[in-house]
């Protein structure tokens, strides 16, 4: 057996997964958790880590590609040259090891998660307190900070806020 990286339609991965598994194809999706904004509230999302890309785990010597291509969600098959290029299965391993190291981080900000209370510790705002709201990035962190009795969306470094007892 051997993985195969097929690319999919426009927004269509998740339909090409389904598809492919109905056919009783092995396929392996990447997804990682997203914080999207949705009708005015934060929800976690599960999106494709690669997006427009599935692999796919077929028989060695598969000859009939025109079956998974007519595929709905399909679009290709990666391919150098003539053939498609079959994926070395420690790769599958290394990506699915990494998938689940993000799955299992909460947050890239000292454990916190959002509504979580925080103490600002640096900065013109030091000494209040503040909401957790989520991680923008590595190093950017946003807050909701009541001022003048308004909540304030602060934009801070993740070294600026620690966990407020």
């Amino acid at each position: 057996m051997s993985w195969f990286l097929f690319t999919c339609k426009p927004r269509e991965d998740n339909r090409a997964e389904l598809n492919l598994k109905n056919q009783g194809y092995t396929c392996y999706r990447p997804v990682i958790q997203v914080q999207k904004k949705r009708n005015g509230k934060q929800v976690l999302v599960e999106e494709s880590l690669f997006p427009r890309y599935i692999f796919v785990q077929l028989p060695d010597g598969v000859g009939n590609w025109r079956s998974l291509l007519a595929t709905r969600g399909i679009a290709n098959v990666v391919r150098f040259g003539e053939l498609p290029t079959a994926i070395p299965q420690a790769l599958i391993d290394e990506i699915k090891a990494n998938e689940t190291q993000l799955k299992q981080t909460e947050t890239p900000v000292k454990g916190l998660k959002a509504g979580d209370k925080v103490r600002i510790t640096s900065g013109p705002f030091e000494f209040l307190e503040a909401i957790y709201k989520q991680s923008k990035g590595e190093d950017r962190v946003l807050v909701l900070l009541n001022i003048l009795q308004q909540p304030q969306l602060i934009e801070l470094t993740p070294d600026q806020i620690d966990k407020a007892d």
